[in-house]
């Protein structure tokens, strides 16, 4: 089983059945089982995995059944477990996945309007006139939303471990690193949106089509992507959003796993941050550059940087993106949004009216899925009901 659980956790498999070496002997003595182990990161799918299997499962015996084969008790017995998800809650899995659209609604959304908002208002000129370097701008106007992100990421954070219950099993240093690559990518999104687009309206549309839709539909958040055809799956290899819900379900439901970690860290943003990095170190300052030079530098990038979280604060359009839609959020998809089923109407058609019967139903009824909400006497109450 040790090569099975290395599998599972590089998320190599979703699922591993697990035949006992005397089942042929059980089997002909009427009572074997087949263990079915299923990764749970995604409730949703790891139900439709189990019912799946249980069914394969069903239609084997069926079938012996059928060719003549005697069975002795009855069906092989399905026992199922889920790993790393054994409450099989599905708000253990779209909670972290809401940090992924938080990010990116601060990150590249709100970071989308400044430029945008600049040229609008004609201010940007006013900074091409001072000595104000191209770099010191970028930095000055991405600097704010990274503060903004980060707190956003604490909130949700707090959030998932004290409102949602969601178990945190990694390491909050590697989730905050991989958080700060997928930031610093959805802020390069947004300024390059921001400075080629001179219309807020124009460039938040742009924004939502390019980031915020594919991390919702496209990232593994919500739907499974295996299940995708087979062109809207490679477009996903291209969108950062899919790595860092990898990342995020990861950690914390699994654990510091770093056979996915490293991986999907590298391709969440690794690789173009060093370029960017390298592109930086290329218009820096000489080296005979003196320290007033640097303090110099440093004072504009802060007064730029409170400048910019200045007009956040008083620009009512960033206030509503930046506080109602993260509170939206947190509330639909920790406590609305879910594959859960709970109180599920049904009625009885109980012929024994036995003790045994009766049990069988009180079970069901305390399940806390299923609810009884008609006790049925004839055939025609069934139709009348169903209808």
């Amino acid at each position: 089983m040790a090569n099975a659980e290395e599998l599972m956790l590089a998320r190599k498999v979703d699922g591993i059945i697990r035949i006992r070496p005397d089942f042929a002997r059980t089997l002909s003595a009427g009572g074997a089982e087949v263990q079915i182990l299923v990764h749970g990161v995604d409730a949703n799918r790891a139900r439709i995995i189990q019912n799946y299997a249980q069914g394969a499962v069903g239609q084997w015996t069926a079938r012996r059944a059928a060719r003549g084969i005697e069975v002795v008790a009855g069906p092989v017995t399905v026992q199922s477990r889920m790993w790393f998800n054994e409450a099989n809650e599905s708000r253990y899995f779209l909670v972290p996945g809401l940090i992924v659209l938080i990010m990116t609604l601060i990150g590249a959304l709100l970071t989308t309007l400044v430029m945008a908002r600049e040229w609008e208002r004609g201010t940007l000129e006013a900074l091409f006139v001072t000595p104000v370097r191209t770099d010191e701008i970028l930095l000055g106007k991405t600097i704010p939303y990274f503060i903004l992100g980060m707190i956003g990421l604490v909130l949700c954070l707090l959030a998932a471990k004290f409102l949602f219950a969601v178990p945190f099993r990694g390491s909050v240093t590697v989730l905050a690193g991989a958080s700060m690559l997928y930031l610093l990518v959805a802020l390069g999104i947004g300024l390059l949106i921001s400075s080629a687009v001179k219309n807020q309206f124009v460039a938040s549309q742009i924004t939502l089509l390019v980031s915020f839709l594919p991390a919702v539909m496209l990232s593994g958040f919500l739907f499974d992507l295996r299940s995708m055809p087979d062109l809207v799956r490679t477009i996903t290899y291209l969108l950062p959003a899919r790595y860092y819900v990898a990342l995020l379900q990861t950690i914390f439901l699994a654990g510091d796993i770093w056979p996915v970690i490293i991986p999907n860290a590298q391709r969440s943003g690794a690789g173009r941050h060093g370029r960017c990095a390298s592109d930086f170190d290329s218009t820096g300052y000489p080296e005979e550059a003196g320290l007033k030079t640097m303090l110099d530098t440093l004072y504009r990038i802060l007064a730029l940087t409170r400048k910019e979280l200045l007009a956040i604060l008083k620009d009512p359009r960033s206030r509503f993106s930046l506080i109602l839609p993260p509170i939206l959020q947190c509330l639909i998809y920790g406590y609305v949004a879910t594959y859960d089923l709970n109180h599920v109407p049904y009625a009885a058609f109980d012929h024994d009216r036995s003790a045994v019967s009766q049990q069988l139903l009180a079970r069901i009824d305390g399940s806390g899925v299923f609810q009884r909400v008609a006790n049925l006497d004839r055939y025609l109450e069934v139709k009348t009901i169903i209808d």
